[in-house]
């Protein structure tokens, strides 16, 4: 670079503090904590930009909230963005803008946006489009991370029809009168038609029946080899409500925690709530101890969680796009013996899952995002064509009941 683009001044942008950190341990780890420098403060950051000293500033988007315009003191500043998709379409992004509007931006990301209101691949292809819209300086897609070993194919099961009976739920006296000539299954369409996500997902006797399912699920398919899950949540509410449940369904009822931003005077109050002080240290155990064993979350933990050991992720919140992208990815970090990462869809969230892989056409051609049914259906496929050769020398059925293992490995 120095031939070409001599003493440049490099911003390096994450937009979480644990990315932040995450990555200055990394670049620490390869030798280079003498050719970087993290601000830590606006101040810190701005002096830096006017200097133009040329040297690496690792920093978070949110540091230019306040940024004056044309803040940059080096010409030749390139910026390197860590999940662009996040941040770039928006008000932080304008900050950036005006503050370095002569740099060289480069823009990283998994999950790229690409509505009608907000579109990463337009905001940095410089206009120019191809491969559908899509312009790329560079393309590492999932298929090729699975095939180098970097990440693991997911795979799914959908369980939107698990039982929870209508006649138990505690609606008024009009609401039977209106639907008395439904059908319990005509009756949970209505429900989900007329009430939110966040009161379905907070209606006791269907966090009662998840739950169950959640811990039959859990240890036939996570706790045999010590493998650990995570519940996701459509509110706080329902968070804690999942915790409860669930810490009576264990044996050790801290195998359970619940991890979810606490807004000052918040009246939710649980034995498996861990206070906004603890939470750090429960999040690395649950990386290296061996408990807890299943957090539920809500909206905490969905993006830059790196724990290997999660290997299953019960989704009872109907998250779309980037944010369905970035959930699912939770699970798919390798680990020694896991093969695959496994997502169960209570919500029916994983339907919205071709439209958010639209930008990477290898992933379903590929079977790298694949539903657990239809893998056994190709197994017994495999099995009838290989009579002699498994199972003790001939063929046989495959039992598929609502718990059986994938077949790479569940």
């Amino acid at each position: 670079m120095a031939d070409w683009f001599p003493s440049p001044q490099i911003l390096i942008l994450v937009d979480t503090d644990d990315l932040r950190d995450q990555l200055t341990t990394t670049m620490s780890n390869i030798g280079y904590s003498h050719r970087f420098e993290v601000a830590n403060s606006m101040d810190h950051l701005y002096d830096m930009i006017r200097s133009g000293t040329s040297k690496v500033i690792l920093t978070t988007v949110q540091m230019f909230e306040e940024a004056p315009q044309d803040l940059q003191g080096n010409d030749n500043t390139v910026i390197l963005s860590d999940e662009a998709h996040r941040f770039m379409e928006k008000r932080l992004g304008n900050r950036l803008d005006g503050a370095l509007p002569d740099a060289h931006h480069y823009g990283f990301t998994g999950t790229p946006v690409s509505s009608r209101i907000r579109n990463t691949f337009s905001n940095y292809s410089n206009g120019e489009e191809s491969n559908g819209g899509r312009a790329y300086l560079d393309r590492y897609s999932i298929k090729e991370g699975i095939e180098d070993g970097v990440i693991l194919p997911v795979h799914f099961e959908v369980r939107t029809d698990v039982g929870w009976r209508v006649d138990d739920i505690d609606l008024d006296e009009q609401f039977h009168e209106l639907t008395g000539d439904l059908s319990d299954d005509e009756k949970r369409e209505v429900i989900r038609e007329t009430i939110t996500s966040q009161q379905l997902g907070e209606l006791p006797t269907r966090v009662q029946a998840l739950s169950e399912d959640i811990y039959n699920h859990y240890q036939q398919k996570l706790a045999p080899n010590d493998w650990k899950g995570m519940v996701v949540t459509p509110s706080r509410e329902s968070a804690v409500m999942y915790g409860e449940t669930l810490r009576e369904l264990l044996d050790d009822p801290d195998d359970v925690r619940v991890v979810i931003s606490q807004d000052k005077g918040s009246e939710l109050s649980s034995d498996a709530l861990v206070p906004s002080g603890e939470q750090g240290q429960v999040i690395r155990s649950f990386k290296r101890e061996d408990s807890p064993k299943i957090l539920v979350v809500c909206n905490m933990l969905l993006t830059g969680f790196d724990a290997p050991i999660l290997k299953g992720m019960y989704l009872d919140r109907n998250l779309k796009d980037h944010n369905l992208l970035q959930a699912i990815a939770r699970v798919n970090r390798p680990e020694d013996g896991k093969n695959n990462g496994l997502i169960v869809d209570y919500r029916g969230a994983l339907s919205n899952l071709e439209d958010a892989l639209e930008f990477d056409d290898d992933v379903i051609e590929e079977e790298i995002v694949a539903e657990e049914g239809e893998l056994l259906e190709h197994f017994e496929e495999l099995l009838q064509e290989s009579p002699g050769h498994v199972l003790g020398g001939y063929p046989r059925r495959i039992s598929r009941g609502r718990h059986r293992a994938s077949v790479k490995g569940s």
